[in-house]
């Protein structure tokens, strides 16, 4: 039933329709247990956690296994409903490796690499000097403070010291200093950044960060995986999700990168941005994407001619 909601959501080829109604998705996940009130605020990373693992969970190969920008005939095509035999893996399936480097004698355990959907990055800021380089004379963007994607990252996969004991290591092994570091073992086809703006004074009340977060419209990923022969490392912008309010309540909009000739997954191909809350859909210009406080962004992966790092 899921499988089946997420696919019609999706290859709805009713290009004049006004709306696509996401309902049945909502009343699919009921079904298989989520509590999810329609009445109630959800926040959209944790829905889309929920989605995920559900189309996980249920082993099903209806997840698209093509890019977002193919056309969804393309996605008809190569999404079999409900078949037991065929599994596809979710598009934003990566993994990340995490590694122990002793201090001492640079000695490495083994490589760990577990498995991700999306990656969380805290709000990293930075100087008033880099600020002003990234956004000018631009009063309302520097009033929260600003940084950059690629710091928020650098910082996300930044090595630490840690101390492990015997427990952790053999029985042979006294209580030693590590360095941690963590990159990106195997990048998805879709990348799926969560910006965490939740965070808590020390008198414990919640508060929002709305530092803005300047993010490329090409992200090259080579600075953070394991792996330096990595192939395919750029990814280019395809959607935005901002939240508007405060840390108690608010709404989601979506920025939405949306092609000229959805048939070619080709990023020079012409493509143009649209806004959209609930049911009102308007153009936009990519100045407006790019000035806008994120809270998720999506990429997506580029074609190999277009990685040739």
């Amino acid at each position: 039933m899921l499988c089946e909601c997420f696919v019609t959501v999706l290859s709805c080829e009713k290009l004049d329709a006004d709306i696509v109604d996401p309902r049945p998705i909502i009343e699919a996940l009921q079904d298989i247990g989520w509590v999810i009130p329609v009445t109630e605020e959800q926040d959209s990373h944790e829905f889309f956690h929920v989605l995920m693992s559900s189309l996980s969970d249920t082993q099903l190969s209806t997840a698209p296994t093509v890019s977002w920008s193919h056309s969804y005939s393309i996605i008809q095509q190569r999404v079999t409903c409900c078949d037991p035999v065929v599994t596809s893996r979710s598009p934003f399936h990566g993994t990340l490796a995490s590694c122990l480097v002793k201090s001492a004698s640079l000695e490495k355990q083994p490589t760990k690499y577990d498995v991700f959907e999306s990656v969380s990055v805290s709000v990293q800021r930075q100087s008033t000097q880099a600020a002003a380089r990234l956004v000018g004379h631009n009063s309302s963007l520097q009033r929260f403070g600003v940084t950059t994607l690629e710091h928020c990252l650098q910082h996300y996969v930044q090595s630490e010291a840690v101390e492990i004991g015997s427990k952790e290591l053999s029985a042979s092994e006294c209580q030693t200093t590590y360095v941690k570091q963590l990159t990106f073992g195997k990048l998805p086809e879709c990348l799926a950044i969560h910006i965490q703006r939740t965070y808590w004074h020390a008198s414990g009340i919640p508060f929002k960060d709305n530092t803005y977060i300047h993010f490329p419209y090409v992200l090259d990923m080579s600075p953070y995986v394991h792996n330096t022969t990595l192939s395919k490392r750029c990814y280019q912008l395809v959607s935005v999700i901002c939240h508007v309010g405060d840390v108690f309540s608010g709404h989601f909009i979506t920025y939405r990168r949306l092609k000229l000739n959805p048939s070619v997954n080709d990023p020079s191909v012409p493509s143009r941005w649209l806004y959209t809350s609930d049911t009102v859909v308007r153009p936009a210009s990519q100045e407006e994407v790019t000035s806008a406080t994120a809270y998720m962004l999506f990429y997506e992966r580029m074609p190999n001619k277009h990685n040739s790092l």
